[in-house]
This record gives structure tokens, C-alpha cells and sequence, in this order.
């Protein structure tokens, strides 16, 4: 069940370019705006299609087909049509404000001038501003549509880009193709480390997947740092304080990602906590869920603020001169702070990679921004440029926010490959653990991750490929359904369960060995550990690699 569901992952770009005028029409749209819409016009070659927009509404309500119609219906196998119509006539609760505020907002102009350029207005003009117009009108009369959506158009023609279109359709065939080629030689490279290694048998050893037991307590801190004018909570998981043994008490931090927040990583907090770690999560106020919900809520004005790129590593580095004051106030020195773990999911994977010494390329940065990458992540990262090269921000970006407290870098599908670059990535010299999933939509593996991985110059580097899961556990989900019968979904909930199992212990191994210092984890981050822990009918599988050069990955995708 499980290897048919990966084999349709892997061929879905072909169904893509299968389903070109579903893709044009349905998924593009999605992003489309105000007036009175009569017709849809595409060109291919010499040739112009159009398309009534009323012919396709009858169509969606009844079946009909007009002959203006069988242009489109005739490359369209049946299952698919009914696709079309359903898509079309889906009923979706969106609110005008929030589709307002989120399209207003930096990220959100960018990605409607993106899709802009595939719709267009009848003159050939971006579509950008008619788009945000005609989706605003259509949630605000309630019943929100695709159908209403075109109605909503605010010029007589929507235009289609064929040209623009076909070449981002085919950009999502390369991106899974790739994706493809990505996990297979991935595991490959995998395979060939354990073959080399010699082997440990883990069923002798002690089974480190179950929490530990250690009784810690937790609190949650406001830490106010005036220099900045920044208040944000923290919450804290610490073992306890009259603790005899005398050992060190080994410290990590946790860094969420963009629009998410410190709640998410509760349960990893508490499995580290459990056995032995001072773990500490921090709010980054101006990047995470309580941002994008004020800013669609209409209660602020942008769902990212641009100095987040510097606050969120001074977040950290403040946070630790505030467990400085707190080692010698409650627990006599004991917390280890000259070795600091970092851990950073997404947007909170930039945080720890800047701590970890990476610095931002903006040269490198505004070439890659300038070609408009196919990669949604780069909406987030290309905002950077908007620093002014005089900015005291920009000086501090490419100096650096380097903490030496942190010794380890542990990052979950980060963002960091424009932003960074080679030259940034290379600064790095702690040890860095890469974590990656193999269906990542916001992240993609290839662009970001393994990309990122072959500049990395540290001695000691792990990539962890996830295949199967996506960005969150949450997308995970949604994917799943659409390629699981209904019937598996209990077990794919228990498969989940066991990944995020899997996932923090790795991540336990690598903090007890290289911030804990304790080398009787070394058995358990290797790559035939991964290979251990995933089931072999699982539908997620860990596959690590410790090595692998540009030279090499440049020569797997040709």
C-alpha cells in the first residue's frame, strides 16, 4: 500500500503536465479577483484559444459542453473533467479581510506578481492587482468560489500566459523529478556508508527511544531585552537545581520556524528534558503564529517584520546571557553554557545556522533573488534584500551573529540556501546536522537542503533525509490523505507518531555526543542507526549521509 502511495509521489509530475489547463485554470486561480469577466484567452503559437466564462460556468453546473468548450474538455480524460468541475464549483470559507491583509503584506504582493505574470489582464498586463481585487470581492459576498472568483475579474478578459504557464508547470516537473533522483541517490550514498562501516548490532544495545527519567520542572520566563525594545516569553525545562551528582548539566535551545510557535516543540522539550537537558524555548515575536494571525486579523500590518532576521539569533544569544545569571543563582554553575545546542525548525533553522557562524551573502543574495527562484521560501529569504546596503542591519547580516556557546547545530527542513549561500554556509565549523524531508513543498529538498549540505565545510556534517514526510506534521497529514485510501488513515496516524519518535531520539544522540560528551551515543548517529529505526514497511524512512561534495551532486543531477 505504502510503496504504491510513494510511487505516485514520485510520478505526480507527470500528472502535472497531464492536466495543464486543470493546473492553469483550478490550482492558479486560486489567487485570482473584481469586475465582470467575459472570457479566458490563451495562446498557443499562432493560434488563440477562448474560453466563455459563462459557457464554463454552465459547464460546471450541468455538464455541458459548448464547441468553444472542446478545446479544453477534449484534453481532458473524464476523471479529470469531473476534477475541473468540482474544483471550480468548491465552496471554500475565506474571509475578505484576511485574504486582504495577507495579499498587502510583502510576501503576499511578491507571490500575486508571480502569478501574475501566468494571469494576466486582457491587455497583457500583470493580472497582480486584478487578482487581489477580484479574490477580495468574491469572499466578501460570501460563497466563495472559483467560478465567482473569474466573475470577479475585473477587466472584460483574463489573459493566460501560455508560455510563462507551461514553463512554471514544467519547473514543478523538474522539482519532482529531481526530488526524485534526490531520495534514490540519497540512499544510495547511504547504503554504500553502511556497507563501509562495520556493522553494530542495536538490538544488543540499550534502546534509547524511550523517555527518560529524569524528574524536571518547567516555567515559563519573560525575558525584556531594552536595547532592542523586545519582550518575549520563554519557556524552560529544567532538570532539577539540588541535583548531588556534580556532573554538568547539558543546555539546548529551540527555535521555531516562520508563523509557527514555541508550543510546537513542547513534547521534543520534554523527551530532551527527561533525560537530563536545561532545554529553553523562546517566542520569537515577530515571525511567528500570533504575527500572521494578528496581520489577518487586520490588528498589524505584515506577517513577517524584516528585522526578524536579526532578532531572532539575538533572541537566543540574550536568552543565554540570561541562563548565565540564572547557572550561578540556582544551580552553582552546573549548566554546561560554554557547549549549547541549538535546534531550529524552518525559519528557526536560519536562527541557528547564523549562531552557528553562517553569515549572509547579499551579493550572492541579490543575483539568486533577481532570477525569481522556483522555490516558495524564497519569498521569505529575498526579503533581506530590502536592508539598505548603509543599514546598520546589513552590516551586522554579513559580519555575522555568531554565539561560541553553540556547539551543535540541529536543523529540521531549514531555510537557507539563497540567504546564506555557499559563502555563508561555509563560515560554519561546529558540528551540523541537516535534517530533511523528502516532500517538502515550502523547503524542497534539493534547492535548500541537499544544495546547502555539499557547501558546508565543518569536519563533522549529517544529512538526514526523512522520506515520506513533508514541512510539518500538519502537511504531512494533508498529503497523505490525498494519496492513502481512507482506509489506512489510522495506521498513517500511527506511523506518523513513531517518525516524531525516531526523529527525537536522533536528535537525542547527537546532543549527548557532542554537547552531553557522552561517546556511548556515537553507535546511534550513524547511518545504520537511521536504517534501524525505519521500519522497513514504514511509510517514513531515515536515511543519513555524512559526506557528499558539489562536484558529486552536480554530476547525480546530470
Amino acid at each position: 500500500m505504502f510503496k504504491q502511495a510513494h510511487r505516485r509521489k514520485r510520478n505526480i509530475y507527470r500528472d502535472c503536465l497531464n492536466s495543464l489547463f486543470l493546473a492553469t485554470i483550478s490550482t492558479l486561480l486560486t489567487t485570482t479577483s473584481v469586475g465582470a469577466a467575459e472570457k479566458i484567452y490563451a495562446a498557443f503559437g499562432p493560434l488563440e484559444f477562448s474560453l466563455s466564462v459563462t459557457d464554463l460556468e454552465n459547464y460546471v453546473k450541468t455538464g455541458k459542453v459548448t464547441p468553444e468548450l472542446k478545446f479544453l474538455t477534449k484534453r481532458l480524460n473524464p476523471k479529470q473533467q469531473e476534477e475541473l468541475r468540482t474544483a471550480l464549483q468548491k465552496s471554500y470559507d475565506v474571509k475578505a479581510l484576511t485574504l486582504s491583509q495577507a495579499f498587502y503584506a510583502p510576501m503576499g504582493e511578491k507571490s500575486l506578481h508571480r502569478i501574475g505574470k501566468l494571469i494576466q489582464t486582457e491587455a497583457g498586463q500583470n493580472g497582480k492587482l486584478a487578482l487581489r481585487a477580484a479574490l477580495v470581492q468574491a469572499a466578501a459576498e460570501g460563497d466563495f468560489t472559483l467560478i465567482k472568483v473569474l466573475k470577479k475579474f475585473p477587466t472584460p478578459g483574463i489573459r493566460i500566459n501560455t508560455s510563462e504557464t507551461i514553463t512554471a508547470i514544467k519547473k514543478i516537473a523538474d522539482v519532482f523529478a529531481d526530488t526524485t533522483t534526490a531520495i534514490a541517490e540519497i540512499n544510495k550514498l547511504a547504503q554504500a556508508e553502511i556497507a563501509a562501516a562495520p556493522p553494530i548490532n542495536y538490538k544488543q544495545l540499550t534502546d534509547i527511544r524511550t523517555p527518560g527519567s529524569v524528574k524536571y520542572s518547567s516555567k515559563t520566563i519573560y525575558l525584556q531585552d531594552t536595547s532592542r525594545d523586545r519582550k518575549y516569553p520563554v519557556d524552560l525545562y529544567l532538570p532539577p537545581a539540588n541535583n548531588n551528582s556534580g556532573e554538568p548539566i547539558p543546555v539546548v535551545v529551540i527555535s521555531h520556524g516562520f508563523s509557527d510557535s514555541r508550543s510546537t516543540f513542547t513534547q521534543l522539550a520534554q523527551f530532551l528534558a527527561s533525560h537530563g537537558f536545561a532545554v529553553a524555548l523562546p517566542e520569537h515575536i515577530g515571525s511567528n503564529l500570533a504575527q500572521r494571525e494578528n496581520t489577518l486579523a487586520g490588528r498589524g500590518k505584515e506577517l513577517f517584520r524584516l528585522n526578524e532576521f536579526v532578532n531572532r539569533p539575538l533572541d537566543v544569544t540574550f536568552l543565554l546571557n540570561y541562563l548565565e545569571g540564572l547557572n550561578q543563582s540556582e544551580f552553582q554553575g552546573r549548566l554546561n553554557l560554554k557547549k549549547v545546542g541549538i535546534i531550529g525548525h524552518s525559519f528557526g533553522g536560519y536562527t541557528a545556522l547564523m549562531l552557528g557562524g553562517a553569515t549572509v551573502d547579499f551579493e550572492q543574495l541579490t543575483q539568486d533573488c533577481q532570477q525569481e527562484p522556483f522555490n516558495i521560501s524564497s519569498l521569505l529569504q529575498c526579503r533581506a534584500r530590502e536592508f539598505k546596503p548603509s543599514s546598520v542591519q546589513r552590516k551586522i547580516l554579513s559580519q555575522g551573529l555568531r554565539d561560541p556557546r553553540i556547539q551543535l547545530v540541529i536543523t529540521l527542513n531549514p531555510v537557507s540556501s539563497i540567504i546564506l549561500g555557499q559563502k555563508g554556509l561555509s563560515r560554519i565549523q561546529v558540528p551540523v546536522v541537516m535534517g530533511s524531508a523528502g516532500y517538502d513543498p515550502a523547503t524542497p529538498v534539493v534547492g535548500e537542503q541537499i544544495r546547502a549540505f555539499t557547501w558546508l565545510q565543518t569536519p563533522n556534517k549529517y544529512l538526514v533525509l526523512a522520506d515520506g514526510f513533508s514541512h510539518t506534521t500538519e502537511l504531512t497529514a494533508l498529503l497523505n490523505r490525498l494519496f492513502y485510501s481512507s482506509s489506512a488513515s489510522a495506521q498513517l496516524e500511527d506511523e506518523v507518531k513513531i517518525f516524531q519518535q525516531n526523529a527525537r531520539v536522533m536528535m537525542l544522540a547527537f546532543l549527548q555526543v557532542y554537547i552531553a560528551e557522552r561517546s556511548q551515543y556515537r553507535p546511534y548517529i550513524q547511518p545504520s542507526y537511521a536504517q534501524f529505526i525505519s521500519k522497513s514497511k514504514s511509510a517514513f524512512k531515515f536515511s543519513m549521509i555524512r559526506s557528499l561534495t558539489p562536484e558529486q551532486w552536480r554530476k547525480i543531477l546530470q
